[in-house]
């Protein structure tokens, strides 16, 4: 095989490997929630299904800050709060036209609070699905990502018909938060706390909850999701 030959077959073969680098996805597993309390409603962020600690039941997990003036509320809402008042969550998908799920049932996190200086790691809401059998879900990686990986939010921008894949690297990574940058600088954040942050095999290593601009660069901070797996096995029904 001649020079040339070799060197275009290793680059197809380098192609290849980056064109496939892009996550897999569940088909219906992203959600734009709606939150019910009993004389009006709010929507507000997105949201995104996992199993729940039996490996069984579906999760509908968002951040705790879209219960708060985040969302246009007039003061933030306690965990105590949510489970008074708070009826349950409907999502409507983002993926599939007319897919609806109900998760009636809010698992009180204790300790859950908007993100801060203290980390991100408590930002988090979580609601049961009804009627899970059939739900595609996202899988919650069991690790934190390393500084210099690649990672993708998955999210509906505001205006657009449709989620997208966002690559982004990360640039701190913890045990209470992440950080990474975006590619694109010009990607429009708002509305995506809560959308999932996925690495290359399509596990959700973090939850987005906001971001902003630094030095011409845009920037995600996230819940990681060792933590979210941490809130799932302790949330109280």
């Amino acid at each position: 095989m001649s020079y040339r030959l070799n060197v275009l077959l290793v680059a197809l073969i380098l192609s290849a490997s980056v064109a496939q680098a892009e996550p897999r996805l569940p088909s219906d597993g992203l959600f734009k929630p709606t939150f019910l309390v009993s004389n009006s409603s709010w929507s507000a962020g997105t949201s995104f299904l996992v199993h729940g600690s039996d490996g069984k039941s579906v999760i509908l997990v968002t951040c705790h800050h879209l219960f708060g003036p985040a969302a246009g509320l007039e003061q933030q809402l306690t965990p105590d709060d949510i489970a008074r008042e708070v009826r349950g969550a409907v999502g409507l998908s983002m993926q599939v036209k007319k897919s609806i799920v109900v998760a009636p049932e809010y698992l009180k996190v204790s300790g859950a609070a908007p993100m801060s200086q203290k980390g991100a790691d408590h930002d988090v809401a979580i609601f049961v699905v009804r009627e899970a059998e059939k739900l595609n879900v996202f899988e919650l990686s069991e690790k934190l990502p390393a500084v210099g990986d690649a990672v993708y939010l998955f999210a509906r921008t505001l205006g657009a018909d449709e989620p997208k894949l966002f690559r982004a690297t990360i640039a701190e990574s913890t045990a209470t938060g992440l950080s990474y940058t975006f590619d694109d600088p010009k990607i429009e954040l708002r509305g995506t706390s809560g959308a999932p942050v996925l690495n290359e095999q399509g596990q959700v290593v973090a939850m987005n909850l906001g971001g902003g601009e630094q030095g011409g660069k845009l920037f995600g901070i996230a819940n990681p999701a060792t933590a979210i797996r941490q809130v799932i096995r302790s949330a109280k029904h």
